[in-house]
């Protein structure tokens, strides 16, 4: 489906003339809430952007400079109670600025499709899911490990309250070949910058459990 910014017989840019052909030879739509011969104006497409949300299960933004109509089209969709996505990109770009923003701003942070996936309505989910496909991988999210390679300190407990769920000074990190090094390191902040014997033995249990995902 296209949403335009022009009257339905106006193609913008008319490049784009073959792509609409092949849109509604495939069974697809174009659509417009501006009466035909309606020619492009600047101010008819941040109008059009609602609708684009509207229509949408959710919006997700991949690189939006700052003043793209992003900026518009994204508080359009949290109007409409719909999803903002947005996927982080290098600072030093300057289309980074429209996701890292809305991630600052609330938006879900995105860097695999299980990040969209688990968002979904349960109905578009099951209408997705093929009938013979493996359902119980669809509602897995990216990990840096796997479930097996987890000491059983580190494995979710689906029945416990998120806030009993782990170790309070346990953060979730990679361990690549200097881990030994990392992990080294990491106790001698531990030790240095403890506030007590409590916090002191908890670090100390935190790296343990980080050289045994290593090993």
């Amino acid at each position: 489906m296209a949403v335009f910014g022009t009257g339905v017989d106006i193609i913008c840019p008319k490049e784009n003339t073959r792509l609409a052909e092949q849109m509604l030879a495939l069974g697809g739509a174009l659509i417009s809430e501006f009466p035909m011969n309606t020619f492009a104006a600047p101010q008819n497409f941040p109008i059009r952007n609602r609708i684009i949300s509207g229509i949408s299960i959710g919006v997700l933004v991949v690189e939006a400079a700052e003043y793209s109509g992003t900026r518009i089209t994204s508080p359009c969709a949290l109007a409409q109670n719909q999803e903002v996505f947005a996927v982080p990109r290098n600072v030093t770009n300057k289309n980074s600025w429209g996701p890292n923003t809305l991630i600052k701003q609330g938006a879900k942070l995105t860097a695999t499709w299980e990040d969209v996936w688990e968002e979904l309505p349960t109905p578009v989910r099951l209408a997705l899911t093929p009938a013979t496909g493996d359902e119980s991988q669809a509602g897995k999210t990216a990990s840096l490990f796997g479930e097996s390679e987890l000491p059983p300190t580190r494995k979710k407990d689906p029945e416990a309250p998120e806030s009993r769920r782990g170790h309070p000074h346990r953060r979730d990190c990679g361990v690549a070949g200097t881990g030994y090094v990392v992990v080294r390191n990491i106790r001698r902040v531990v030790r240095a910058g403890a506030g007590g014997e409590g916090e002191a033995d908890a670090g100390e249990e935190f790296c343990e459990e980080l050289l045994a995902v290593r090993s």
